[in-house]
C-alpha cells in the first residue's frame, strides 16, 4: 500500500464516535460524573445506537463517509438502516435543552484539549 489509502474495513474497525452514553443526553446532557463524553469506536456501538445517530444527528447528514460506515455496520449485523428525522432531531434538541436547564450550575473549564466539568454537590 502506498500513501495514506486505507481498505473500508479498516476505518470501519477504528472510526469513534463521541456519546455521553444511554440516556445521559435526556439526563443531564453529559454534565454529571456518570455521562462525561467518551469516545468510542462505532463497530462497538450497539445497533439501537447507531440507528439512533443517523436518525437524529446532522452531522452525519453532512459526513457521507461517516454514514457509509454506520450503513455498512448495520446491514452487515442485518439492520436496515435509519434515514435522518428533522423531527427527531428536534427532539434531541428538545431533550438537551431540558438536561440544560436541569443542571444549570455546571461549570466546564479548561483549555483545548483538556476539559474539567464540575457541579456543587458532586
Amino acid at each position: 500500500m502506498s500513501g495514506n489509502v486505507y481498505p473500508f474495513e479498516t476505518y470501519v474497525r477504528t472510526a469513534k464516535w463521541g456519546t455521553f452514553g444511554k440516556g445521559g443526553v435526556e439526563h443531564c446532557m453529559g454534565r454529571c460524573p456518570e455521562h462525561q463524553l467518551r469516545f468510542k469506536k462505532l463497530i462497538d456501538c450497539d445497533s439501537d445506537h447507531l440507528q439512533m445517530i443517523l436518525k437524529n444527528q446532522r452531522q452525519i447528514e453532512e459526513s457521507p463517509f461517516l454514514k457509509r460506515i454506520i450503513h455498512y455496520i448495520l446491514i452487515g449485523r442485518g439492520e436496515t438502516p435509519e434515514s435522518f428525522s428533522p423531527e427527531a432531531e428536534a427532539q434531541l434538541f428538545e431533550q438537551c435543552a431540558a438536561a440544560t436547564r436541569k443542571y444549570p450550575h455546571v461549570v466546564q473549564s479548561g483549555t483545548e484539549g483538556s476539559s474539567e466539568t464540575r457541579q456543587e454537590g458532586y
